[in-house]
């Protein structure tokens, strides 16, 4: 039943199934005091009251593809049933199933609009359940490098991509899990905007970026340079994000790599090569460019090539690392995106071309992430 779809979308987002035809009693008027009159009894009713008093409003075409787009009427999200500690998120059916059905109920999880010359992209459901589970570990742990913790606030940097009404729908005053999953679902979008769902991406070819702290890499083309990004309250805290994985993968067995990674997760996502594989990743630190995690996790400086190179090849071996690390640019400073850098800000560069005027991308697949916000409590147990 159409029910289950039941999770709001940003605005601007297509997520409705049933194409807009007007009802019978789609033209019927309604006077302004008895639908005053009507909402103020809305907010006691039951879900069937409520759309049987909105069929009498819009008529029952019009009703329905409401019912069938998230948003509709506040209703809950995409619920799970147990609560899990955070060792047995990877194996739990019941999450993947979640995850999977609101993935199937939201249009823009799988066509997503990138602003990319106004066209879309094509996204898998490994791709969302890689986000998805990031968020997971950010949810239930956010206390770690304080990641979930920060990207959670209402506002963050001074540049911070939620402060912009172009890229904040679903976002809400307060530090809330919500605040979360309109990050990740800004970044579902962006990743597919700079690299087609690519977490293996090389440097942008047609940029001058060759340097070891210039050049981009992965999903969402960071380069090591963005480690120094960051002020008063935002500084240190990318760097922090990098060293608290380098610190963690450094002592971590070969399996357990890979989960924190993500790794098997991306497997059946439209990369140009496989995902890094646990053994991958385990020679990345000990015979790699990680080796000796401790020098790399105490430089203060971006400009050493061995962190540069550690960094670049970790944002591609890392799925989790890639996207948290680049949320929380995203949230310190925009600015280092080129798609998220507004128009006006670009023709105040002297940019003036018509290609700087493309449209913005949207986030995407905000049902996915709302529905783990809203089960917060049930995937984290006692967390």
């Amino acid at each position: 039943m159409f029910l289950s779809s039941s999770c709001e979308t940003p605005q601007g987002g297509n997520s409705a199934y049933l194409p807009l035809y007007k009802g019978k009693n789609g033209s019927r008027f309604v006077s302004k005091r008895n639908r005053d009159r009507r909402a103020k009894r809305r907010e006691e009713q039951s879900f069937e009251e409520r759309f049987q008093a909105d069929v009498l409003d819009n008529g029952l075409a019009q009703t329905l593809n409401n019912a069938v787009t998230p948003s509709y009427a506040g209703a809950d999200c995409f619920k799970v049933a147990s609560s899990y500690t955070v060792s047995e998120l990877e194996d739990s059916k019941e999450i993947d199933q979640m995850i999977e059905k609101a993935f199937n109920a939201d249009a823009s999880c799988k066509k997503v609009f990138t602003g990319n010359k106004g066209n879309t992209t094509g996204a898998g459901l490994p791709y969302a359940k890689t986000f998805a589970y990031s968020m997971i570990q950010d949810l239930c742990n956010p206390e770690v490098a304080n990641i979930g913790k920060n990207l959670s606030s209402p506002s963050f940097g001074s540049k911070d991509a939620l402060s912009l009404s172009l890229f904040n729908k679903g976002s809400v005053s307060g530090t809330d899990p919500k605040n979360l999953a309109t990050t990740y679902s800004l970044m579902y979008s962006l990743g597919q905007r700079e690299a087609d769902g690519n977490f293996k991406e090389g440097r942008d070819l047609s940029g001058n970026n060759k340097s070891a702290e210039t050049v981009e890499a992965g999903l969402f083309q960071v380069s090591a340079n963005s480690l120094n990004l960051g002020s008063g309250k935002t500084k240190g805290f990318l760097k922090d994000i990098f060293r608290s994985f380098v610190g963690r993968l450094s002592t971590q067995s070969s399996s357990e790599k890979a989960s924190l990674c993500l790794n098997a997760k991306l497997r059946g996502t439209k990369e140009t090569r496989s995902p890094a594989s646990s053994d991958d990743l385990q020679s990345l630190f000990s015979s790699g460019s990680c080796k000796g995690s401790a020098s790399i996790v105490k430089a203060s400086s971006y400009r050493s090539s061995r962190v540069a190179t550690c960094f670049r090849k970790l944002t591609k071996a890392c799925p989790s690392f890639a996207i948290k690390y680049a949320a929380g640019v995203a949230r310190v400073n925009r600015a280092h995106n080129g798609p998220l850098v507004t128009h006006s800000e670009l023709r105040r560069r002297g940019l003036k071309s018509a290609k700087y005027h493309k449209p913005y991308l949207k986030p995407a697949c905000h049902s996915v992430f709302k529905s783990i916000a809203s089960n917060k409590s049930m995937i984290c147990g006692a967390k």
